[in-house]
């Protein structure tokens, strides 16, 4: 009676591990010509994010506001390898989808530019690339504003 008491346990916890957030792959397959899905599908309520971020942290800044304004900020100054580590951060910290779908939209572009910057130099414009392939990936998103 214990053993199954103990059994059912641990299938619960492995089926709610299973259904997790952390667990949800959300958008890793989105293709270059590709752009995700609509804003419907991304519930947050009144939440507003700029794409394009100030420098500077503003007062009210958030830990998860920081992981967009450093990854913004890494990447439209040519350093792809820190907008891709921020995105991922935001990434795992949300519990918006919009703001994940955000966060994923960031990172695709910032590995694309950053692929683009190591194939063809900056001659190609990687940091331009990046900024419109983010307008492109995140413009049906409802949380995101360009400021």
């Amino acid at each position: 009676m214990i053993f199954l008491r103990l059994l059912s346990g641990i299938l619960i916890l492995l089926l709610s591990a299973c259904n997790s957030p952390e667990n949800t792959d959300l958008k890793d397959n989105v293709k270059p010509e590709q752009t995700l899905d609509s804003p419907q599908e991304y519930p947050c309520g009144d939440l507003l994010r700029p794409l394009n971020p100030t420098e500077t942290p503003q007062p009210s800044e958030t830990t998860l506001d920081s992981y967009f304004r450093l990854a913004y900020n890494g990447a439209v100054s040519g350093d792809f390898d820190t907008a891709i580590l921020n995105y991922k951060k935001a990434l795992e910290q949300t519990t918006c989808e919009c703001d994940r779908a955000h966060a994923q939209a960031g990172k695709q572009a910032a590995t694309e530019a950053k692929e683009l910057l190591e194939t063809e130099g900056m001659g190609s414009k990687p940091t331009q690339f990046f900024w419109g392939r983010l307008q492109e990936l995140t413009r049906s998103l409802s949380c995101v504003e360009l400021i």
